[in-house]
């Protein structure tokens, strides 16, 4: 979601007006439904059995990389659906896939929620990187604002909203991070029976998957929001109290491990 520079200083000098509790409502509301929320997702046909493998996406948990290493067909796990385009171009007989899809396992990848959530704020602040003079800009942020807001856009999102209405018996739960790369390829091999492949280079051991702060000026800004979470605990204690569902999952699902 995007302002233009003219609504957001019409925005930012409204705010400025308004009482603690009420700051930012107006300018952008945590409720908002992002399209990435709608269920999509990758699905993996294979036939001889017929069966479906179905990666869900969530943004900032490798979803990028995952892409380039997954050979399936863009999927709605919310209505059941591929994409119209899909079935023209792959011939998909959708009808020949209703038992398969019903007993489909998914594969989610989840990712230590503040973690996540500092990649995904770095990822949406860099936006404004060139505009100094935008209330956005990271030498320009209302700290407060931001850790009442919490939300910004899909990268920010609980990772909880994305596979609301998945059975849990039928996920395999994959952990971001530096096993990532060894375990996904092991289920794509098992599931398609042909050797997995890494096509995009992604190797740096101190920071798999994790491409925002490769990026400069995205690491500085990473570097400046981790400043103000160490030096104001408050800040700290407010993600954990907003994510506390993501890290009652993230805690307790057992995770796939080769």
């Amino acid at each position: 979601m995007l302002f233009t520079t003219t609504s957001c200083w019409h925005k930012a000098s409204e705010m400025s007006k308004k009482s603690k509790a009420s700051r930012f409502v107006d300018y952008v509301d945590p409720t908002w439904s992002m399209p990435t929320e709608h269920g999509h997702s990758y699905c993996v046909v294979r036939p001889d059995p017929l069966r479906c493998l179905i990666w869900v996406n969530i943004p900032k948990n490798a979803s990028s990389w995952i892409k380039q290493h997954t050979p399936g067909f863009f999927f709605n796990h919310h209505t059941q659906k591929f994409s119209e385009n899909n079935e023209t171009v792959y011939d998909i007989d959708v009808s020949t896939l209703n038992t398969a899809l019903q007993n489909a396992r998914y594969v989610v990848i989840l990712r230590d929620p503040i973690n996540r959530w500092i990649t995904g704020l770095a990822q949406y602040l860099q936006g404004y990187d060139g505009d100094s003079s935008h209330p956005l800009h990271i030498n320009n942020v209302d700290w407060d604002m931001i850790f009442d807001t919490v939300v910004f856009d899909g990268h920010t999102r609980p990772q909880c909203k994305f596979i609301k209405g998945i059975d849990h018996s039928k996920i395999i739960w994959l952990r971001c991070d530096h096993t990532l790369a060894k375990n996904y390829g092991t289920i794509m091999e098992q599931f398609t029976g042909t050797p997995f492949k890494i096509t995009t280079s992604d190797q740096d051991p101190d920071n798999v998957f994790n491409i925002t702060k490769k990026i400069l000026p995205a690491q500085n800004i990473v570097n400046r929001i981790n400043e103000r979470l160490v030096g104001n605990p408050d800040y700290f204690h407010k993600l954990q109290s907003f994510y506390k569902k993501d890290y009652k999952l993230f805690n307790t699902v057992n995770f796939y491990q080769t």
